[in-house]
């Protein structure tokens, strides 16, 4: 009886959306450090080293370290990290879909009214009278009585 069935629903299941704010550390690269110096040495009478004039320049991270003792001349750097990690706020969107699928829904499309109801009950019981009266005249006819 596929002829009284109802077509099948397609039920579209729904978007789940959820946003998400997300807090990461960004590398930032810190452009290269660098220094100078620039220094003036003489010798004095007794063929000394004597450092006269002294000049250096160099980057914000870079630190130094400078000793001149005994005619020698040390000259030390340290550089300090060359990343710094910036603090950066994402949102993330993600989004599960569901595959829809035809799903057959039963719908009653031919409902009985009251009075179909009334008058099938009617008709059986007109129905079990004949049989009962046909049944007795068969038997009748038959024994003779």
């Amino acid at each position: 009886m596929t002829g009284c069935r109802a077509p099948g629903t397609i039920i579209q299941p729904r978007v789940k959306t959820t946003e998400r704010v997300v807090t990461t550390l960004v590398p930032v690269l810190l452009p290269g450090d660098s220094t100078l110096l620039r220094a003036v040495f003489e010798c004095d009478s007794t063929n000394k080293v004597l450092m006269t004039d002294i000049e250096e320049l160099k980057t914000r991270n870079v630190n130094t370290e400078l000793k001149f003792m005994d005619g020698k001349l040390v000259y030390a750097t340290a550089k300090g990290p060359d990343t710094v990690f910036v603090r950066s706020d994402t949102i993330r969107v993600e989004t599960e879909r569901e595959i829809p699928v035809e799903v057959e829904v039963e719908k009653e499309v031919n409902r009985l009214t009251t009075w179909q109801r009334v008058r099938i009950k009617v008709g059986d019981v007109a129905l079990l009278v004949l049989a009962v009266l046909l049944g007795y005249k068969a038997v009748r006819t038959r024994f003779k009585l």
